[in-house]
């Protein structure tokens, strides 16, 4: 089944501080079978920060999707840079009852492929987000290396959203939690479907150009976008402002372009992740063309929802969800055809 949103990756080091409304999100978008869900234990987010991750309190949280049919995996709790802990973390979960994706950390060397496939043969390989010199190179020759090797097996790329590697390399999938950096970086993007990539305008560039370059120009007005919104910053680096829209709108149509070459792109919802999921589906109820989205009306609908209470949240979360799936589904079909 052609799934009818952006496949979704859920992070365990994020959801847990909002555990019953997120696990009520995402069981209501699995069960409505939007798309495929990936439930990640968020080990490299702990990892920068300091903090670490419970595993029992984890095994039970995958419990609760354990089975599920639109469920694509619970990702190993890993070790960030030693198997041989990640090792005894895949055992002690494997002992507890769940299957999980297994990790292939950085200091592990391929051959252990064999071993793990038979576990699950959807397995991630960590190392994506690593950025030096030679990095991004060596880490395509390890993906090429492990799809040609073991063919039979489904390969995520943890953070590798290098275009066009990403799809030259054999993997079927990889996950970004660059949908939610809109805010966090004060950039504007949007989507380059002649290139496929992102193009990010950071303010006060972003400010500078838009009047300046017909393209952003168009996408701004396309959007409906207040200038109080592109011309202050306190206005466009709001937890709802354009600059997070705009990244979520950017990374829709990522996911969009690469499942038309085969890959699985998961949008991560991180820190935020109500207020994301609803950002994430009001940027799907955009223009027929997949170019621009209704802003005003976005915003709005978003500071709505944060008057509800938590049940009538999840209700009104579920069925923007389903709205923005058969958009999404629509759009997908027009460029098919």
């Amino acid at each position: 089944m052609i799934p009818a949103m952006p496949p979704i990756l859920v992070s365990y080091h994020y959801a847990k501080n909002h555990n019953t409304f997120v696990t009520k999100i995402i069981r209501a978008h699995a069960d409505a079978g939007h798309s495929p869900v990936m439930i990640d234990s968020g080990a490299f987010s702990a990892f920068k920060i300091g903090a670490k991750i419970d595993i029992d309190a984890y095994i039970d949280f995958c419990k609760g999707f354990d089975g599920h049919p639109n469920v694509w995996g619970c990702v190993m709790l890993d070790v960030i840079g030693d198997w041989d802990a990640s090792r005894r973390n895949l055992d002690y979960m494997l002992e507890a009852g769940v299957t999980p994706m297994p990790v292939l950390t950085i200091d592990c060397p391929l051959s252990v492929l064999d071993e793990l496939k038979q576990v699950n043969k959807r397995i991630c390989i960590a190392g994506g987000s690593m950025d030096f010199p030679g990095s991004k190179a060596a880490m395509c020759r390890r993906y090429r290396q492990a799809a040609n090797d073991h063919p039979d097996c489904e390969f995520h790329g943890l953070a590798f959203v290098k275009v066009p590697e990403m799809y030259q390399v054999g993997l079927a999938s990889v996950d970004s939690s660059s949908f939610c950096s809109g805010k966090r970086y004060a950039t504007m993007q949007r989507f380059d479907w002649h290139t496929g990539t992102i193009k990010g305008h950071s303010y006060p560039n972003a400010r500078a150009k838009i009047t300046k370059i017909p393209d952003l120009w168009k996408y701004v007005t396309d959007c409906r976008v207040p200038k109080a919104h592109w011309q202050n910053k306190t206005e466009s680096i709001k937890s709802v402002g354009f600059f997070s829209f705009s990244a979520a709108f950017a990374h829709v149509c990522q996911s969009l372009y690469a499942r038309r070459h085969g890959v699985r792109y998961f949008l991560a919802i991180n820190s935020a992740m109500p207020s994301y999921y609803w950002i994430l589906c009001s940027a799907m109820n955009a223009s027929d063309d997949f170019r621009s989205f209704d802003y005003p009306k976005a915003l709005a609908d978003l500071l709505r929802l944060k008057s509800y209470s938590k049940d009538d949240r999840v209700k009104a979360t579920a069925d923007a969800a389903a709205e923005a799936a058969a958009r999404y589904d629509h759009a997908h079909k027009r460029r098919e055809a």
